[in-house]
Order: structure tokens, then sequence, then C-alpha cells
């Protein structure tokens, strides 16, 4: 007991942020190995898309770098299964869908976020002008296409949590196929305006401070009224390239909630998780930094580069150039002050990553109020980014990983097309109809080529 007791003496005195930053974080490579990573594994036809799609659909998609796919293919290469699997649970608990299927309201839900609709009443406007479904060969009811209070009335039945299961889901699988690389995070927040009023509706909700969505909060930002809303707590895996930068986790809070102890809930229900091993490196604005912040990562193993602000008196810091500033203390060893500018330059790809939730999902403003609402607005886009993602590396197009454009057209209406109907009659010989110059030529038989010699080390067990 006497020795325990010296123990907690000298931590009394020596203070408890010492001892924090004496545990040792493993050590890392030197930043350019850290900042590489391995290619995507290359897939042919019979690794996933072989009894799904065409051998010449395939072949569009290997040799024409402008063909984008089709909306079907996030739907055959994918399996939703889990929403008509989750309708019977719920169903069987008394809740009454109305005989609509939950699987074809996500499916036109994230149809509309491909469009860019703000919200349903769009595409139903749209729907008046279409002859049929926009999506018969994906949905299972091909005659009913349904309103705006009906998607809204089956998205209530449903809980954010069983939504954000299935976007969990869907990371893992990315991690499976070697899309996602846990190693780096990196963090930022995005604001998302509730649809609701700015203002108090009466001196009684002004004065419990509660605006029309009792969830939402006022949003300060940087002197900037942003208004009533939430802020997404993202956390992003950068993945060697901002081609590979896809959402692996965010919370949802109130837009007048501060940033700081946010962070920390955000990684800290991460990690929880146990999505992917090996998270080693987390990347963050000013927003997030505090020491209880840096020592949050550095108990679970992260080494943490967070932009400090100037010139705090109880913590070492340095500027590497003018206006950043960053705790020496936290600094990989072995890594120069050059390799942490460069490393930290990684952070402006979660705003790439993240401008598509405003630019073309045109998501910056909830349609409904509440903050489990704004929880599954949000992670459906963050679902439609990994479908395509997951997509585009099974059909042997990772360069589609990030495009949000992709898979943006029906099969159906290119099959309507005139030169679709040409190449049948041509028994799809779709390559010589197009006639391919001398570079798109070689280039093919050099995919034949690495095809075959791959087949064959398969066979042989050598890989």
């Amino acid at each position: 007991s006497s020795k325990k007791k010296s123990v907690l003496t000298s931590k009394s005195k020596l203070g408890i942020n010492h001892y924090l930053n004496q545990r040792k974080l493993s050590p890392l490579p030197k930043a350019q190995y850290f900042r590489r990573f391995r290619q995507i594994p290359q897939s042919i036809y019979e690794d996933f898309a072989e009894g799904i799609i065409s051998k010449m659909e395939w072949d569009m998609f290997q040799l024409l770098p402008n063909f984008k796919g089709y909306f079907n293919n996030l739907f055959e290469f994918n399996d939703l299964s889990y929403f008509d699997d989750l309708q019977e649970k719920l169903e069987s608990n008394g809740k009454d869908f109305k005989d609509i299927f939950l699987y074809d309201i996500i499916a036109l839900e994230l149809l509309r976020r491909q469009l860019g609709f703000r919200d349903f009443t769009g595409l139903e406007k749209m729907g008046n002008f279409l002859c049929g479904h926009p999506l018969k060969g994906i949905v299972h009811d091909p005659y009913y296409f349904p309103t705006a209070s009906e998607i809204s009335y089956i998205l209530n039945l449903i809980s954010s949590e069983e939504i954000l299961e299935f976007y969990y889901s869907l990371v893992r699988e990315a991690i499976r196929l070697k899309i996602i690389e846990p190693r780096i995070l990196i963090w930022d927040g995005q604001f998302i305006r509730s649809d609701c009023n700015n203002n108090y509706k009466d001196k009684e909700a002004k004065r419990a401070k509660k605006y029309n969505d009792t969830d939402a909060g006022y949003c300060r930002h940087n002197g900037v009224k942003k208004g009533v809303g939430y802020e997404a707590s993202n956390l992003f895996c950068y993945c060697g390239s901002w081609k590979r930068v896809l959402p692996v986790y965010f919370e949802m809070i109130p837009g007048n909630k501060n940033e700081n102890p946010a962070f920390r809930k955000t990684l800290r229900h991460f990690l929880k998780l146990n999505i992917g091993e090996g998270w080693k490196f987390i990347i963050t604005d000013t927003g997030a930094y505090s020491q209880a912040s840096l020592d949050l990562c550095k108990e679970n193993g992260i080494h943490p580069l967070m932009r400090a602000k100037k010139n705090l008196k109880n913590h070492p810091t340095k500027e590497l150039k003018k206006g950043f500033w960053f705790n020496t203390d936290f600094f990989p060893k072995g890594w120069s002050d050059n390799d942490i500018l460069k490393t930290y330059a990684i952070r402006p790809a979660i705003e790439a990553g993240q401008a598509s939730n405003n630019t073309f999902y045109n998501s910056q403003r909830g349609n409904t109020r509440g903050k489990a609402m704004a929880i599954k607005n949000r992670a459906l886009n963050y679902i439609l980014d990994l479908l395509r993602a997951i997509t585009a590396t099974k059909l042997g197009r990772s360069d589609l990983i990030i495009k949000v454009g992709t898979f943006s057209s029906s099969r159906e209406y290119m099959e309507k097309q005139a030169w679709v109907k040409m190449a049948r009659e041509a028994n799809f010989q779709i390559i010589t109809l197009l006639g391919l110059n001398e570079r798109q030529k070689a280039f093919w038989d050099k995919r034949k080529k690495w095809e075959q010699e791959l087949k064959r080390r398969r066979k042989s067990k050598k890989i």
C-alpha cells in the first residue's frame, strides 16, 4: 500500500497529462512509405460479373473509358436483401407497410439522390411524364410508383440504427475488397440545415430555446451564421489518393454543439464498432484540437495530426509554415517537418469527399425534421457512395470509385438506342462496330493477354 501511495503522489506532482504522454505509440514507417498504398486488385469477368451481366457489357466497361455503366449495376452487384429481411421482421412486430416494399423505397431514395432532387416531390412530378416505372428493372413491384408522403411514411417505420447497420456492412465489404485499407482517417464536420424556421415559434419556445425542430441547434461557425440544423461529424478513410477517399463513419450532433467533444465522441464510437483493424493515423483541423483529443488518440494507438491554435502556452507548438501550428510532442518518430506538412496536405481530401453531399446530392438542407431523419438522409448518401465504389471495383473499373456521375442511366433506356440495336444485329461485335484506333487495339490486346495469364496463375494456385 505504501508503494501505491508513492506512485499516486508522484502523479499528482507531475500531472496526469505527463503520464499519458509517456505512453509510447507504435513506430510508423517513413512518411513516403506510410502514405503509399497498394492498388485495388483488378477484377476479371469470372470474379463477379459472370452470370450477372453480358460479356458485351463487361467489354464495354473495360474498353470504353466514357462508358459509366447503369444504375441497375448497383443492385446487381450488391446484396440489398437486408431490407427485405428487415421489413419481414418489422411486419411480424405489427408495423404496417401498406403493401409497399421497403426495398423499392430505398431504391427510389437512392435514385433521387443520383438525380440530384432535393426531396421526393421532384421525382414524383417527373413520374407523371415517364412511360412506366423508372426502375422497372430493379424494384420488386414495377407497376407501383409511391408518392412523397408514402416515401416519408415508410422511412419513418425504420430506425436510424437499422439504416446505419446496412451502411456499416458496406464499409466492411469495402475493406474486404481492399477498396478501403484501414490506416489513415480524416475528420471534419459538415453543416446540414434543418427544414425549419431560424426563429423561435413564440415566447415560450424562445424561453425554452426550442426551435420547430426540437433536436436541432442554431449553428455559428467562424463568425458565419448558418442557421438551425445539425453537424455531421464525419470520418473518411484516405487510401493513397483523392480517388480513394470514402466515408466510414459519422455522428449527427445539433448545430450548436462544440466540435471538440463531438470529435472525441465520433472517434470513440467508431473504434467500438471494430470496423477494420490497423487505424494508425488521424488528420483533423483545429476544431478537434485539445489535450483531451490528443490523449484519446494516443490511448487508442492512433497518431494524431491536428492543426493547433497559435501560441498555446502550455503545449510545445511549432509553426511549420505560415499559420500552420502543430504540437511537436505528437510527431511520429523520425518524420521531418516537411513529412508532416506533406501528410497534412491530405486533409482537404475530406472536403472534396463531402462536397458531393451539397453539389451533387443536393442535400445541404434536410427535407424533414428530427435527428433520426437527418441520420437516415446522410446515411443513404454514404450508402450510395459505397455501392458505387464496390460496384466499380467488381466491374474492374476502380477509376470510377468516387465519380458521382457514374451509374446514372438505366439499361432499359440504353437498350432502346439505335447503336445498341445495330450491335445486336451485328452479333454483339461492338468493338468492330465502334472502330478502334491503334492505341485502343493495343490496350485491348494487352488486357486480354493479362487476363489469360491471371487465369492460368489462379488455376495453378500460384496466387
